[in-house]
């Protein structure tokens, strides 16, 4: 087996399967649903938060002192949670960030791959053609012999017929009628 052929032989069963555009496509879905539950929690913290403000707001306006004795608890409580948001909030925003660039390279990357797979196949059907031009060059030379073979017998019974002339109504030697 040449190497022609060898280099046009189908790639391994195991390359055939090698789809990184499907495998970025799931991950990005993946990282995209990881993401929105990410967004959810902050949302769930947030409504949190805004329970404590309003229930800051009715301890506030109630002036018990029983009640008043919660108020720093609920303060210390609406400031740790605003601050675990702020920093869920800039998580996320990063983390998105990331994910984005990554899936700008990944979208870079599947281009790549698509336009080396289409050269490659184009390369392997210019080797193809390649490979089949020898063949038809020499279908081609034989075809030119064949017409220059007959080219000769037709100007040869030319030259035969051209060089005696039949009187008109004639049949030819050994013809009909002799």
């Amino acid at each position: 087996m040449g190497l022609l052929d060898r280099l046009l032989r189908r790639r391994p069963e195991a390359e055939v399967h090698d789809d990184p555009a499907a495998d970025l496509e799931r991950w990005f879905r993946e990282q995209g649903e990881r993401l929105a539950r990410v967004r959810a929690a902050i949302a769930q913290i947030a409504a949190a938060r805004v329970r404590l403000e309003l229930a800051i707001r009715s301890v506030e306006g109630r002036r018990d002192p029983v009640v008043d004795e919660e108020l720093p608890g609920l303060r210390t409580e609406h400031e740790d949670l605003a601050e675990r948001e702020r920093e869920l909030r800039e998580e996320a925003a990063r983390l998105e960030a990331e994910v984005h660039g990554v899936h700008a390279r990944g979208e870079r990357l599947r281009a790549a791959h698509a336009a080396a797979e289409a050269r490659a196949r184009a390369r392997v059907a210019a080797a193809e053609v390649t490979r089949d031009l020898g063949e038809l060059n020499l279908a081609v030379i034989r075809a030119q012999e064949a017409v220059d073979r007959s080219r000769s017998h037709a100007e040869a019974l030319d030259e035969i017929l051209g060089t005696r002339s039949l009187p008109e109504g004639s049949p030819p030697e050994g013809g009909a009628g002799a």
